[in-house]
């Protein structure tokens, strides 16, 4: 960690989505690494402690997936978090294998607004809980099974984007996290 900054490894083959993300993860306080493929990914994990790679899913070559697996196995302490624009039934099957019971990811536009959907029926967490999961470094994972770092790494991308997130969670019948995300054409991206 530099200098009780968490650091980022941000993976993506799109320029522009390397540069907004690391643009805004900067300014909530981030430091940030970026690549633009799994293998030059893995080359700048086996030079430099990261605690969160934010991975793209599909990139010529090899998908994010290989990239998580590749983490998981050598770098058992760093954190992973999947981003797509292309939410699908085989990224749920990752989650169930993850440990989710069930998962159900929808996405829709309305107006101007995308807006994603994803519930599980899983454990689910009470009121205190909800209150502190977009707090850095909250967790209610055991020591060493992650960061606490993903939930507060996606609020800060979905609110530096103009978009909003909310989690409804019941204990014992599980949660929903719906974000709403503005939809901007190509020349239109939000500039801090």
């Amino acid at each position: 960690m530099a200098a009780g900054k968490p650091t980022l490894l941000v993976v993506d083959d799109i320029p522009d989505t390397v540069e907004v993300l690391e643009r805004n993860l900067t300014a909530a306080g981030f430091a940030v690494l970026t690549a633009s493929s799994v293998q030059a990914a893995a080359a700048i994990l086996e030079q430099k402690p990261v605690d969160v790679v934010v991975t793209d899913l599909k990139m010529p070559g090899q998908s994010g997936l290989d990239l998580i697996r590749h983490v998981r196995e050598n770098f058992s302490d760093t954190a992973t978090l999947m981003i797509t624009g292309y939410p699908s039934l085989e990224g749920a099957v990752q989650a169930v294998k993850s440990g989710a019971s069930s998962v159900q990811v929808s996405l829709s536009q309305r107006g101007e607004q995308l807006l994603l959907i994803v519930s599980d029926q899983g454990v689910g967490m009470t009121q205190e809980t909800r209150e502190k999961i977009f707090l850095p470094f909250f967790t209610t994972k055991e020591v060493g099974q992650g960061t606490g770092l993903g939930l507060a790494v996606v609020h800060g991308i979905v609110t530096s984007h103009g978009g909003a997130i909310e989690v409804s969670s019941t204990p014992g019948r599980g949660t929903q996290v719906s974000v709403q995300l503005p939809v901007y054409s190509g020349s239109s991206l939000p500039r801090s």
